[in-house]
């Protein structure tokens, strides 16, 4: 959950929205698990080489020629029903300090696995059936995820689509990289809230045309 405080207004904007890196965290735990491979405590780093997220920014090292290695990368997708925002204001409650007008969207994620080594392709097709047909992974990203280390707020939901991988090696470095990509669409509802302050009294001066002055309060509560 991001928050920030505008200071001109003093309104506080939160919002669950998931970025790139996060959703890449998050499938990356899931993958593993798909794999059945643990994260050891002591050498973490060597299950999360197997599973990466996204490219090194250096651009090496790359995954060896002879390693099973799967590359996740998740997109923020334009769908139609992304552009969707419903907003209503929340009823005011006694001695409130704010006024929460709440916005809602679900936002469409295009999550993309890159397989390479000499089992990239059957790599891909048990991804492919994981999601799909195994009550545990669905009910993991159901659950927000627990163990990823991502605070996630909103469950993820696949978009069913029967979405096969596709085997395409590639030539790096004068030689052929057994290869095999899969692309899955996924949804996450997406809250925002905006809290408002209210005043909580203002004061009043009135003034007669004789000169005469009052001044008084009008709290919230009157």
């Amino acid at each position: 959950m991001s928050q920030v405080t505008f200071p001109t207004t003093g309104q506080v904007f939160s919002s669950s929205a998931l970025t790139p890196p996060q959703m890449e965290a998050i499938f990356q735990a899931l993958v593993l698990q798909i794999f059945g491979i643990a994260v050891p405590p002591a050498n973490p780093a060597q299950a999360y080489s197997t599973v990466r997220c996204g490219w090194p920014a250096e651009g090496q090292p790359g995954p060896p020629y002879e390693t099973d290695t799967c590359i996740v990368l998740a997109y923020p997708y334009d769908d139609p029903y992304s552009r969707v925002n419903d907003q209503n204001r929340l009823p005011n409650q006694p001695g409130a300090v704010s006024v929460t007008q709440r916005g809602a969207y679900t936002q469409v994620w295009r999550v993309h696995f890159t397989n390479y080594g000499p089992n990239c392709f059957d790599r891909a097709r048990l991804i492919a059936a994981a999601v799909s047909t195994i009550d545990w992974v669905h009910d993991w990203l159901v659950n927000l995820c627990p163990g990823s280390g991502v605070p996630v707020v909103q469950p993820i939901y696949w978009i069913s689509e029967a979405v096969r991988p596709v085997y395409v090696p590639e030539v790096f470095q004068k030689r052929w990289w057994p290869r095999a990509d899969l692309d899955l669409r996924f949804n996450e509802f997406v809250f925002q809230t905006l809290d408002i302050p209210v005043g909580e009294s203002v004061g009043v001066t009135l003034i007669t045309d004789t000169g005469i002055t009052r001044t008084f309060s009008i709290s919230a509560s009157d």
